[in-house]
């Protein structure tokens, strides 16, 4: 289109009208050309502007689903740090607990020992006194039997008795 044309002139003035029908014909076809390519480019504008908005539609729910996520995932983190927080304290506790019955059951270990202790000394003690009182009938025996013997031996002969050492 902005070519520059040339029309016949006419002998008594004017321009040829053939001249002016073919170029108003050839500027009708570029026009009808130009509507075509316009009516193209309005189909792929629509297409692309139809296009744009599914993408932008699909960005904004994406991004809202990234959004869901990352507060589902900081929200997972914070209950599982809570959790954990819980076990912990939960195992403190119970670590006190036992030890507390650690330390009480120590305690009434030591006091049975001491019982223990004293009653083993009690029972040492009687058995010794025991002891010391038959070891002392047992003198008193042998001394009853050595007076007998001297007086049986006066009497006949006397069989030797074996000595208790003390």
């Amino acid at each position: 289109m902005g070519e520059s044309t040339y029309f016949r002139k006419k002998a008594f003035g004017g321009l040829h009208p053939q001249d002016v029908h073919e170029h108003i014909q050839e500027l009708n076809q570029e026009l009808e050309v130009a509507n075509e390519k316009a009516s193209e480019l309005e189909r792929d504008l629509s297409n692309s502007n139809i296009t744009l908005k599914s993408f932008e539609e699909k960005e904004r729910a994406l991004k809202e689903t990234m959004q869901m996520v990352n507060n589902y995932s900081h929200k997972m983190d914070q209950e599982a740090q809570e959790r954990k927080n819980q076990i912990v304290e939960a195992a403190k506790h119970e670590a006190t607990q036992i030890i507390e019955k650690a330390h009480d059951k120590k305690g009434l270990l030591e006091q049975d020992l001491v019982r223990l202790q004293k009653q083993k000394q009690i029972i040492l003690n009687d058995l010794k006194s025991i002891c010391d009182r038959h070891l002392a009938l047992l003198r008193a025996e042998s001394v009853e039997q050595d007076s007998l013997s001297l007086i049986d031996d006066n009497d006949h002969e006397t069989v030797p008795q074996p000595e208790i050492s003390q």
